[in-house]
C-alpha cells in the first residue's frame, strides 16, 4: 500500500475505517462459509456493498455509511472499473456482450446484472480481490495496537469482530 493511497483513507473519521475493517471482516466469514457449504448469510447475486451494508447490523457498527471512503478505495485499486457502482470489472467476454444490449453502460455493470453469482468464476476473483484490498487498505490506517498471529502485519483493535472460519484474509 503507498502512502499516496494510505493517506486517501486516513482522511476519514477513525470511528469509519474502524466499523469498516470490521464489516468487512464479517463479509469475508460469510463468503469463507459460503465457499466451504456452511450455512452463510452471502447472497450469491449481491456485492460487496449490499453485503457491507448487511454487516453494518450484525457487527454493531450503527449505521455509518461508508460510500465515500470506498469509492476513495476503489478509485486506488489497480482493477478499478472507474464506475463507483460498479467497481468490479467485467471480463473481456462481458465487454463483447455488452454490446449486443442496449441497457448497459459499461461491462463491469452487465458483468454485475447478468451474473448469477458475483462470487465466483473470474469476475468472482476480481470481487474477492477487491475485499481484500478495502480489507487491507482500511486495516493499514488503522493505529497498530496489537499482533494478529495469523496476519503477516499489525492490525487494530477493529478486529474486535471475531470471524467464526478461521479469520481473513481468505
Amino acid at each position: 500500500m503507498s502512502s499516496t493511497n494510505l493517506a486517501n483513507v486516513t482522511n476519514f473519521p477513525h470511528s469509519l475505517r474502524e466499523a469498516l475493517l470490521r464489516c468487512t471482516v464479517w463479509v469475508q466469514d460469510q463468503l469463507d462459509a459460503y465457499d466451504m457449504g456452511e450455512d452463510s448469510e452471502l447472497r450469491p447475486s449481491q456485492g460487496i456493498c449490499g453485503h457491507l451494508m448487511d454487516a453494518r447490523q450484525v457487527v454493531g457498527t450503527g449505521f455509518h455509511s461508508f460510500d465515500s471512503i470506498l469509492e476513495s478505495i476503489f478509485e486506488q485499486w489497480p482493477e478499478y472499473s472507474g464506475n463507483p457502482v460498479y467497481p468490479v470489472p467485467g471480463t473481456e467476454d462481458d465487454e463483447e456482450n455488452m454490446y449486443l444490449s442496449e441497457f448497459y453502460d459499461d461491462s463491469a455493470e452487465y458483468a454485475y446484472e447478468e451474473s448469477d453469482d458475483v462470487w465466483e468464476g473470474t469476475y468472482g476473483e476480481s470481487r474477492r480481490a477487491l475485499l481484500t484490498y478495502i480489507y487491507e487498505s482500511v486495516r493499514a490506517s488503522l493505529p497498530i495496537t496489537s499482533e494478529d498471529p495469523k496476519a503477516s502485519a499489525p492490525v487494530s483493535p477493529a478486529a474486535a469482530y471475531k470471524p467464526t472460519h478461521g479469520g481473513y484474509p481468505g
